[in-house]
């Protein structure tokens, strides 16, 4: 945050009036005060890029910052209390069905997968109902779900492509709904398919993943 002159010691020191600098302690002092300035300063550009949640490297630098505090008496923990506020949490129960089948599960996330999650709540939050906003999510988490719409009632198929994605948290936060976002009176349907085994196409231009694809 602080301009990069400004973190300079010299810089600080040159300004100081000759009888300071021959004083003993006096520029001892101000060195420990501009050491505090230059902490705060960055465990402020810290704290600020773990706000930035949709940057593409906010995982890795997740992980930077833990291995760097892995030593420290206090626990970095900003991503778990974002998510907080959108009511998740990386410990927790799911249950869904599968060939009519009730499947319960305890789930614990990784950095990364609950990173997603959260990615998911945020833009689920402000959701228009538009595919536009779906597919940037669905491509910015990484994962291969396709929509469908039923033309003969509210009704939208998701698929997971199942050959791109080897995480068995994510198939199961998938199953259960928990990447859906969800539109008012839309009855939503998952499916874990091989995508490419697909053949649905616009009958009117023949082009795959338009028209038809919500």
């Amino acid at each position: 945050m602080i301009k990069e002159k400004l973190r300079s010691w010299e810089y600080y020191y040159n300004k100081l009036p000759l009888f300071f600098k021959n004083s003993h302690g006096i520029s001892d002092h101000f060195k420990i005060l501009f050491d505090t300035l230059v902490e705060l300063d960055y465990t402020a550009d810290d704290i600020l890029k773990g706000f930035d949640v949709f940057a593409e490297d906010y995982v890795d630098y997740i992980h930077e910052f833990e291995n760097k505090n892995e030593n420290n008496q206090y626990e970095f923990d900003l991503l778990e209390k974002l998510a907080e506020i959108y009511g998740i949490t990386r410990y927790f129960d799911i249950k869904y069905y599968e060939n009519n089948v009730l499947v319960k599960k305890s789930l614990k996330l990784t950095n990364t997968e609950l990173h997603k999650l959260l990615l998911t709540r945020i833009v689920q939050a402000n959701y228009n109902g538009t595919y536009e906003d779906a597919r940037e999510l669905y491509d910015k988490i990484g994962l291969s779900i396709y929509m469908i719409n039923d033309t003969q009632s509210a009704t939208v198929s998701l698929y997971l492509d199942y050959t791109k994605v080897n995480n068995e948290n994510i198939i199961d936060m998938f199953k259960a709904n928990l990447f859906t976002l969800n539109s008012l009176g839309i009855t939503y349907l998952t499916s874990i398919r091989n995508v490419s085994e697909l053949s649905t196409f616009d009958n009117e231009n023949h082009l795959f993943d338009k028209g038809l694809w919500a």
